[in-house]
């Protein structure tokens, strides 16, 4: 049985408060029914990464490049 990707994040970069990159070309698809888990260190940018997955970027993180597409739409 073939999986539909459902989630795709390609090459994501966003920047943190002091204009690094905190996220650094992430890429990852996830399929549907699929459960991906994110695993680092604290301070590692698993709270960001998701955040800007979602669209939900504290003031003054912002996604810089890259694209997040949801079932194939951005």
């Amino acid at each position: 049985m073939s999986s539909h990707t459902l989630l795709e994040v390609r090459n994501l970069t966003i920047l943190g408060r002091d204009g690094a990159p905190v996220i650094d070309g992430v890429c990852m698809s996830v399929g549907q029914g699929e459960i991906v888990g994110v695993l680092g260190e604290s301070g590692s940018g698993k709270t960001i990464l998701a955040r800007g997955i979602l669209g939900f970027l504290p003031e003054p993180e912002r996604p810089v490049g890259g694209a997040v597409l949801l079932d194939g739409l951005p």
